[in-house]
């Protein structure tokens, strides 16, 4: 995940379902929801050179974090 996203971005979020293409990924705040949300292009084309198969990014506040 580090190596898709970055050290920094890892750290605030994580992968979580992957459905029907999409890939539901959890932040640990709604300032980071706000961030990754500007650059989820960015993100969704890193995360699609090395999965394919992922076709969207649906980024969400976790209700549960660890």
């Amino acid at each position: 995940w580090p190596e898709l996203v970055g050290a920094p971005v890892a750290v605030h979020a994580r992968p979580g379902r992957f459905e029907r293409g999409r890939l539901t990924v959890f932040v640990d705040s709604s300032v980071w929801l706000t961030e990754l949300n500007r650059n989820r292009r960015q993100m969704l084309s890193a995360i699609t050179r090395r999965f394919p198969q992922v076709q969207e990014i649906m980024l969400r506040v976790d209700a549960s974090p660890s």
